[in-house]
């Protein structure tokens, strides 16, 4: 099967997870709710899927260096740009979470903090291994 295909398929299983567990924690009618949040998140899940599995592995290789002196201005770029992508990627999967099962926000500037530092953390994992591998 192609990438495509295993994309698509775990999209449809995302959302029908979804589905599954906005119908566990609501008290309305339990297939009515499943069928809704699975209808409304498949879309979405199905092109978050395609992204992560598909788009952002293909885009995301390390860009041929020029200038030896030029490395780590390359590394900083694909580490930055990949970390911003896996942001976004956390902060919707943030944003389903909290639509599905209904719970209250939390404090605004703890949240901001935590995003700010699993950017960071992001960015040098991201640029160590883009070291590490250009090394070897």
């Amino acid at each position: 099967m192609g990438r495509r295909v295993l994309a698509v398929l775990a999209g449809v299983a995302l959302a029908a997870a979804l589905g599954g567990v906005a119908a566990l924690l609501r008290d309305e009618d339990r297939l009515l709710v499943f069928a809704v949040f699975t209808a409304s998140t498949l879309a979405p899940a199905v092109a978050t899927a395609l992204l992560l599995l598909v788009w952002i592995p293909q885009r995301t290789e390390l860009a041929p260096v020029e200038r030896p002196d030029d490395v780590e201005r390359v590394w900083w770029l694909a580490a930055s740009s990949g970390a911003f992508l896996d942001l976004m990627a956390l902060l919707g999967l943030g944003l389903v979470v909290v639509s599905v099962t209904d719970v209250g926000a939390a404090e605004p500037s703890v949240v901001l903090l935590a995003v700010l530092l699993l950017g960071w953390a992001d960015v040098a994992v991201r640029w160590t291994r883009q070291r590490r591998l250009e090394a070897a």
